[in-house]
């Protein structure tokens, strides 16, 4: 299975037998990506100037714990944040994904680049 995409979820090829543990990692990957989870902001992260959090977590249902942690950085001359980072604890291990932010004259984000961490 060479072909990942970026979710990480293997697309096996034509020449593949069948292989029932990437079978499972994959359906690991689509619940973990489909899961509803309880969005908790971190209130201390509060920036007054660019009226926003800067850090809020989604937590596991069952059990409360952190399923992926999002962190707004690099604050610019406008006091708007260019970074936002995701740390999401996936199945097969940590995976960090990167946006870079863009802005119009306005101060809306109107592009979002996405760059693998």
């Amino acid at each position: 299975m060479a072909n990942t995409l970026p979710s990480g979820i293997q697309r096996p090829e034509g020449s593949d037998n069948n292989n029932l543990a990437a079978y499972n990692a994959n359906l690991d990957i689509i619940d973990f990506l489909g899961r509803p989870y309880q969005e908790k902001v971190d209130t201390s992260s509060w920036d007054a100037d660019a009226q926003v959090y800067t850090k809020v977590q989604y937590l596991r249902p069952e059990d409360g714990s952190v399923a992926i942690s999002c962190q707004l950085s690099n604050k610019n001359s406008s006091g708007k944040y260019t970074t936002d980072t995701w740390t999401l604890g996936m199945p097969g291990g940590t995976k960090t994904r990167t946006w870079t932010l863009t802005y119009d004259s306005a101060g809306n984000v109107v592009n979002k680049t996405y760059a693998d961490s």
